[in-house]
């Protein structure tokens, strides 16, 4: 397994095969930019935690970091919400638990109030900025499907 990014790039470029190459590619692809998501938060953090303990003016803050005035304010403008640090870098899997012998019936279900905060769950990460994995309905488990 790779250690680095750099070398997990280049084993993806080195991949003979196209199919799996170009899977790892769409991974990598999601896992960089949930990865760029987080690092404008923390960005944006790190401004204001200068301005407020550092007493810096913004021109200052713009300065150290190399960029312009008008560039942090368009960071504390449109960077992610520190809420987003909760959830961690990203991506975010959400699942819903099959609830099984809840009435008479054989097969498990999904209950409604389960899937309604799935799909709460969904939006908030999205309004967060995450991809969001896992399906709900993708596959029944293997209990209750049928022999073929």
């Amino acid at each position: 397994m790779p250690e680095s990014d750099s070398e997990e790039f280049e084993a993806v470029r080195r991949d003979p095969d196209p199919l799996r190459r170009g899977r790892r590619a769409t991974e990598l692809l999601t896992l960089y930019q949930q990865r760029a998501t987080e690092l404008a938060r923390l960005r944006k953090a790190a401004i204001e935690e200068a301005r407020r303990d550092q007493d810096l003016t913004y021109t200052e803050i713009a300065a150290a970091l190399g960029i312009t005035k008008g560039r942090i304010t368009q960071i504390r403008g449109s960077a992610p919400s520190a809420e987003r640090g909760f959830f961690g870098v990203g991506p975010v899997a959400v699942g819903v638990p099959w609830r099984y012998q809840t009435i008479d019936r054989e097969r498990p279900l999904i209950a409604a109030e389960d899937a309604k905060s799935g799909d709460t769950t969904d939006k908030l990460l999205a309004d967060l900025g995450f991809t969001v994995t896992g399906s709900r309905s993708a596959q029944r488990p293997k209990s209750c499907r049928k022999a073929m």
